[in-house]
C-alpha cells in the first residue's frame, strides 16, 4: 500500500473503559474518533504527560472527536457534544481509558521514535 500523504483529520480506535459494577470490574467497550495530530504535537504531549502539565482529561479533551457504541442506560446513542464529554470525564476510568487508548493507537509510532 503506498504512503498518501494528505492523511485523515480523525481515525476510529477501541477503546475498554473499566467499571466497577456491583463488587465487579466490567469492561466497556466504545469506538472513539480520535484527531490525527502531528508528530511533533504527539511527542510535546508525551513530554508534558510525563512532565505532568497535562493529564488524562486534557489529553482526553483535545484528541477525542466523537465515538461510537456509547449508550445511556436505557440502550439510546449518546450524543457527542461537549456537554456529554464533561460528564463522561467524570466518570472515574473514563479519561485514563481514552487516554491510554489514544497512547496505544500511536504505539508503533511512538516506540520507533
Amino acid at each position: 500500500m503506498p504512503f498518501v500523504i494528505d492523511q485523515k483529520p480523525s481515525y476510529k480506535w477501541k477503546v475498554v473503559v473499566k467499571i466497577n459494577k456491583d463488587g465487579e470490574v466490567s469492561q466497556e467497550i466504545f469506538t472513539a474518533h480520535f484527531k490525527n495530530i502531528s508528530q511533533s504535537r504527539f511527542r510535546e504531549m508525551i513530554k508534558m504527560v510525563e512532565d505532568k502539565q497535562i493529564d488524562d482529561m486534557d489529553v482526553a479533551k483535545e484528541v477525542l472527536l466523537g465515538w461510537e457504541d456509547l449508550v445511556d442506560g436505557e440502550g439510546q446513542e449518546v450524543p457527542f457534544n461537549k456537554s456529554t464529554l464533561n460528564q463522561l470525564l467524570e466518570v472515574r476510568g473514563f479519561a485514563t481509558a481514552v487516554g491510554f487508548a489514544f497512547m496505544e493507537s500511536n504505539e508503533e509510532i511512538f516506540v520507533k521514535n
